[in-house]
């Protein structure tokens, strides 16, 4: 999971077994988060199990590139899962705002919310994966800002979600996207040593938070 790209170098072995160990780490749990969440959804109708599989498929797909692109060596291999863990950040955010939009909101607001997330998440997918083989030298500035103003599209329809989620439901979202803003912080500060192993505990953390919410807050919501 990275927020932007950095050469294999910055990494020391150590680090890059780090970053391996904890992407893994977060990929387990978020299989054990997708089951729990399609199994509660079960019997709700169509829409809450495919909003919970859509969620956790994110999760799972986002810790799995970012294990795969930290555990392998320099390469071609490597290369293309750094772009594909940088793509299923926006599979995520897409992912994560699903559940919101159709099952939470339900109404015309939350299927152009849904359209619109999903869109932009299609352009930034094929953007980045479109790109050469190759890390950057320096921060891709459009790929953080693109993260950072769709993960805040909530506050588009602030009432709206206000209205739909209970407040320790809207808690949870907020810490949620506390830590995984709070993260990129982290993220620049190349000369700290384990700096990207801080950035995905961060991550995990916005993750844990966000599956809160959904789980215990909107896949709870009673169907219409």
């Amino acid at each position: 999971m990275n927020a932007a790209s950095e050469p294999a170098e910055k990494f020391s072995p150590p680090e890059e077994l780090a970053n391996a160990i904890s992407a893994s780490v977060g990929m387990v749990l978020s299989i054990v988060a997708l089951v729990v969440m399609v199994v509660s959804a079960s019997g709700k109708g169509a829409v809450y199990v495919a909003s919970a599989a859509v969620f956790g498929g994110s999760l799972v797909a986002l810790y799995l590139a970012s294990a795969l692109n930290h555990a392998l060596v320099a390469g071609r291999a490597k290369h293309f899962f750094h772009n594909v863990d940088l793509a299923a950040i926006y599979l995520l955010i897409a992912g994560t705002y699903t559940p919101f939009t159709l099952v939470a909101l339900h109404n015309r607001t939350g299927n152009l919310m849904f359209c619109a997330i999903w869109i932009l998440a299609l352009i930034g997918t094929v953007r980045t994966l479109i790109k050469p083989n190759e890390y950057e030298a320096k921060l891709d500035k459009v790929g953080v800002i693109s993260y950072l103003a769709m993960g805040w599209m909530v506050l588009v329809a602030p009432a709206q979600i206000i209205a739909a989620i209970p407040t320790a439901g809207l808690i949870w979202i907020l810490v949620g996207g506390a830590f995984y803003s709070g993260g990129v912080f982290f993220f620049r500060m190349t000369k700290l040593r384990y700096h990207h192993l801080i950035w995905h505990l961060f991550v995990i953390g916005g993750s844990a938070c966000h599956v809160i919410a959904i789980q215990r807050y909107v896949l709870t919501i009673v169907p219409l």
